[in-house]
């Protein structure tokens, strides 16, 4: 794996230890089992690669991080992919870069199958983990919890939105922004809340008797000749002035996934800031409130994945408390 890949796996081991040339290294307590998914087993370990010259006083030990799997020999070579996929993808979601893996190997049943990749582009170290999310986890406590149905459920999605994840975090704050809302839209989907018709104070059939009378009242004011194309409209019109108002689709999917937002900058506002920038109206968006829209849309997204991964825990409170300062 790269770099980030490293800053994960390092979190498992001990320092190397070296007597009497012989060196060991161990697993951090607690951490030495592998995780499951499905029929599959994976864990974060180190592997060594020694290099030596006769004349020399000193040699070479490098550790390399890779993710070691094991798994029956009938097991497909598609879910042995998908599996070391969406470790990576969780990988990169917690340590918020992007891990590669540069090499694979997969011994199969009847044949071995070696993957290569040309490396990528080295991005400098950020936060990591979920305290911007109210969790206090470390990538053990991430792989310990229910994710893995879900994981697979939702794999294509995760697939798209964890990498966006990772590049609004390497872009400016406009940019940042418009893959925070493009996030939220995936997410979101076809979600549309349901119509709320307004409260009747008669009974139904008294309802209906006053329609009737409005309906005629408005006949009354029209040539007779088009009764019939205006009776064809009224049913129609009639049901849309029986319904509210369309509720803002943002803030009632943000009710439905039960995430509470502060009122410092509602979602409203963001989605309107999003707009403007699409729209290329910079002169009316605010870099005071581009960064709070950030921040926000940083937490509700880093929610809204881990809700994918059936994580339902988490708040937006350190966020809030940053932005009052």
């Amino acid at each position: 794996m790269n770099g980030v890949g490293f800053d994960l796996v390092k979190d498992f081991h001990s320092v190397l230890f070296g007597n009497n040339g012989e060196f060991k290294i161990s697993r951090m307590k607690g951490r030495e089992d592998f995780y499951h998914y499905e029929y599959l087993k994976f864990r974060p370990e180190f592997e060594f690669y020694s290099s030596d010259v006769r004349n020399e006083t000193k040699a070479f030990i490098e550790k390399k991080p890779k993710i070691s799997f094991t798994f029956p020999n009938e097991s497909s070579e598609k879910d042995i992919i998908q599996c070391a996929e969406i470790v990576r993808l969780l990988g990169s979601f917690y340590m918020h870069n992007n891990i590669e893996y540069n090499f694979s190997k997969i011994h199969l049943q009847n044949s071995t199958l070696l993957i290569y990749k040309s490396k990528g582009k080295e991005y400098q170290q950020g936060d990591k983990g979920f305290k911007g999310f109210g969790l206090n986890w470390d990538f053990h406590d991430f792989m310990l919890s229910d994710w893995q149905n879900s994981a697979k459920n939702n794999f294509k999605l995760l697939s798209k939105i964890i990498p966006l994840f990772v590049q609004s975090l390497l872009v400016d704050h406009h940019s940042s922004l418009l893959i925070l809302c493009n996030i939220f839209e995936y997410c979101m989907g076809g979600f549309s809340p349901e119509p709320e018709k307004y409260p009747l104070i008669l009974t139904e059939e008294q309802t209906n008797e006053k329609y009737e009378a409005a309906c005629n009242l408005f006949l009354e004011t029209i040539d007779s000749n088009y009764h019939k194309e205006f009776l064809d409209k009224w049913e129609f019109q009639l049901n849309k002035l029986k319904t509210r108002p369309e509720k803002s689709k943002w803030s009632e999917y943000i009710k439905r996934k039960s995430i509470e937002v502060p009122q410092i900058i509602t979602i409203d506002k963001i989605k309107k800031i999003r707009d403007n920038i699409t729209h290329g109206s910079l002169n009316k968006v605010k870099e005071t409130e581009i960064r709070k829209a950030n921040s926000l849309m940083y937490g509700i997204t880093g929610l809204l994945i881990l809700q994918q991964l059936n994580i339902h825990e988490g708040n937006l409170d350190r966020i809030t408390d940053s932005l009052n300062k």
